[in-house]
């Protein structure tokens, strides 16, 4: 700095170049900015564009000055020993920015460019990620299944999550057969995966069996370890459950087999129950309550009964069905143990 006050011209684009590098390894950010630029300014055919712009780009991303770290990445030229490095952070730029559709350009540019370095992984997993994020499901696919292939070795987090997420956008593409295969390996493959994404995966499993394959008998098992553990589709994976069990029993009752269509029955029932209890909304007509506790009176299990029409009764107060309701409640009143003989009257 002292130098640049004595130094004659010709060393003055020199010194400005060591000025500007020095100031961002020492990280005086704003000051390698202004050195930078002057450099820029006074030579702008220096033999020291490239490192210029590199670092004063650099600067500006220590400063989240986006737009100037934009600015000065793109400008890093492709024979510039920096080049690979400019083009991620540029990526990273674009990101940061908000520029979702220029980042995820860019950062499967520095993959291609530099597949080998520590970088492109991350690069390759996040253009993937924007790509789902832009909706561009089919592209992000393309992109994770790469990225499976590129870094199979080791099994890493970020392996483990391109497998997921592909299947999770094969989902959104409704490519339903792909999807399948793609949770099933994922669960197969990654038995230590986190516990939500295991459920996630095998809540959709079991929607494939019972929706796409017509086989309630695959899906129960699925749905009820989807149900019995944390995660995003928890409670969705219990109405499953117990449409499952509804559809087995009555296909048994259509075959005339009332020793298999009995324990269907009353395990739908018992699921109608805690989701009228606990997740009404997922309970969407009379229909469900009124099946379930005349299953609950059939098997004179007079107590669950009760709960279920009442829980009909506070779900649709308005129903025109109500008349029946208030019988059938008198009646159970009058079968409890001892019998509840004034509740039962003011039901009738």
């Amino acid at each position: 700095a002292a130098l640049l006050g004595t130094t004659p011209p010709e060393n003055r684009e020199t010194l400005l170049h060591r000025h500007a590098v020095s100031s961002y390894y020492l990280d005086k950010p704003q000051l390698c900015i202004e050195t930078g630029a002057q450099l820029l300014k006074d030579y702008p055919k220096s033999q020291h564009l490239d490192d210029a712009h590199f670092v004063v780009a650099e600067s500006h991303f220590k400063l989240s000055q986006w737009e100037g770290a934009v600015r000065h990445h793109s400008q890093v030229s492709e024979g510039s020993q920096f080049h690979k490095l400019a083009t991620y952070q540029l990526a990273r730029s674009y990101d940061q920015a908000g520029q979702k559709d220029k980042a995820a350009a860019t950062y499967k540019k520095h993959f291609d460019l530099a597949p080998k370095e520590p970088s492109a992984g991350a690069a390759l997993f996040r253009a993937a990620a924007l790509c789902q994020e832009l909706k561009a499901f089919a592209q992000a696919v393309e992109l994770y299944a790469l990225y499976e292939r590129a870094f199979a070795t080791p099994v890493t987090q970020q392996l483990k999550d391109a497998r997921y997420q592909r299947a999770v956008c094969l989902l959104a593409l409704e490519k339903h057969d792909e999807m399948f295969q793609a949770f099933q390996s994922y669960l197969k493959d990654y038995p230590d995966a986190a516990p939500r994404t295991r459920s996630n995966a095998t809540y959709w499993i079991g929607w494939y069996y019972s929706q796409k394959e017509q086989s309630p008998s695959k899906a129960i098992e699925c749905f009820q370890q989807a149900s019995a553990s944390e995660g995003d589709f928890q409670t969705e994976a219990l109405y499953r459950l117990a449409e499952a069990h509804y559809a087995l029993a009555q296909q048994a009752e259509k075959d005339k087999n009332e020793a298999l269509a009995r324990p269907h029955r009353l395990k739908a029932a018992e699921v109608y129950l805690e989701l009228a209890k606990q997740n009404r909304e997922l309970v969407r007509h009379t229909s469900f309550y009124a099946y379930a506790a005349a299953v609950f009176r059939s098997e004179n299990r007079f107590p669950e009964a009760i709960r279920m029409y009442e829980l009909l009764l506070e779900a649709f107060p308005q129903d025109a069905g109500l008349d029946e309701v208030h019988f059938y409640l008198g009646e159970l009143h009058t079968k409890l143990q001892p019998p509840q003989w004034q509740e039962a009257l003011q039901r009738y």
